[in-house]
């Protein structure tokens, strides 16, 4: 299985490969032939790759790395320009110590990894991706090679809910630096507290709010409310002098997180602040990565039982973009099969829309998997997918 490399026809793009296996540095150079018109450099000699880079100036770079020879200082100053000028980079080894290393020194947005004794039409695929990003450099100078789309949640949430799930440590450290009692002491009268309403005030009230909170769900807009509500109440309830504050009113940090908490409670009463958690359609920053890849594919539909060919643009875990000459209506149910490195797929699809992407017409599907063993191949099929970019 190959994947087409299709990129701007009107922009030549340069491949740079530096690596003194020449088989390997072959091999590469055909799989770009092969695909389209690139002006393809290989440079044998690993003495000074910065050189070559900043002379070449790279729209993609296959740099192998020896280790730990090449490791230091000389790959340090590749890899600051490789970042500065933003160029995707494939780094190729057959060391298998090199995984370690892409862990702790790259930046995976920017770089990725392969290992050369991995299947060859997985590096068809990553360079394909690779050169993508690389023709939206020429737009942009941000990007990320390991997904089309991902968001994360409104800083204000995430926020919000990690000071939640602190707020234990600070009514501790609150305690500590207010009445100087050494943090011994102050933790071994904090586990000796009895009864599981004085503990759960004490440890689990703020945090499950928070997380209550940070998972945006029907079930936890009514968990976080009510433990809100609760919160309030064994506040204004507090009894002078008892556990878990030991002083005549609650600590501040605790009253400080209440009232902010209050303010809170009062802007998701609000419709438009509550509707996020009731339908996911507005959580816009829940989209499922999408990760691009060149996928042949056949889907099969429910009446005629033949099947057509189609091919996988984007995937992730929720739907896919597939191109295919068949004509699909919005709200038509079929099964997409295909195949990915020897395991095969039959996943039930249905049209959610019809658009173009990267002026590329096609459909825009979504799952309709069931079963807890379709679930879990999906999943997995997106995590090795993942680790591929």
């Amino acid at each position: 299985m190959g994947a087409a490399i299709k990129i701007d026809p009107h922009l030549k793009q340069r491949i740079l490969i530096i690596d003194d296996d020449e088989k390997f540095a072959t091999f590469a150079e055909h799989i770009f032939k092969k695909h389209g018109e690139f002006q393809v450099e290989i440079e044998s000699s690993m003495d000074d790759p910065l050189k070559r880079i900043q002379t070449f100036r790279p729209d993609l770079l296959i740099l192998d790395i020896k280790v730990p020879q090449k490791m230091g200082i000389e790959i340090q100053r590749t890899l600051d320009i490789i970042y500065e000028d933003h160029i995707p980079t494939i780094f190729v080894s057959d060391d298998p110590k090199i995984d370690g290393i892409s862990k702790n020194q790259l930046q995976e947005d920017k770089t990725v990894f392969f290992n050369k004794a991995m299947a060859n039409d997985q590096f068809e695929i990553l360079a394909s991706n690779m050169l993508v990003a690389s023709q939206e450099v020429h737009e942009s100078k941000n990007f990320n090679i390991r997904a089309v789309l991902q968001h994360q949640k409104p800083i204000l949430i995430t926020a919000l809910t990690f000071l939640m799930c602190i707020e234990p440590i600070m009514k501790i450290m609150y305690f500590h630096f207010a009445t100087n009692f050494g943090l011994n002491t102050i933790i071994n009268n904090v586990l000796a507290i009895e009864g599981f309403k004085n503990n759960f005030e004490f440890w689990f009230l703020f945090p499950l709010s928070g997380i209550a909170l940070y998972k945006i769900r029907p079930w936890s807009y009514l968990i976080f409310v009510t433990l809100q509500i609760y919160s309030i109440y064994a506040h204004l309830t507090y009894v002078e002098f008892t556990w878990p504050y030991v002083s005549k009113s609650p600590h501040g940090p605790s009253l400080l997180l209440l009232s902010f908490n209050v303010l809170v409670i009062l802007y998701f009463l609000s419709p438009s602040a509550r509707r996020p958690f009731f339908d996911a359609n507005l959580r816009w920053w829940e989209r499922a990565p999408r990760f691009m890849i060149n996928l042949p594919c056949s889907i099969i539909l429910p009446e005629s039982k033949e099947y057509h060919s189609c091919e996988i643009k984007n995937i992730s875990e929720t739907g896919a973009f597939i191109v295919t000459p068949v004509p699909l209506d919005v709200g038509e149910m079929f099964q997409l099969d295909f195949k990915f490195y020897g395991q095969t797929f039959h996943f039930p699809a249905k049209v959610m829309n019809k658009f173009s992407h990267q002026n590329i017409e096609g459909h825009g599907i979504q799952f309709q998997v069931e079963q807890l063993g379709d679930r879990l191949g999906l999943r997995k099929l997106i995590k090795n997918i993942k680790e591929m970019k």
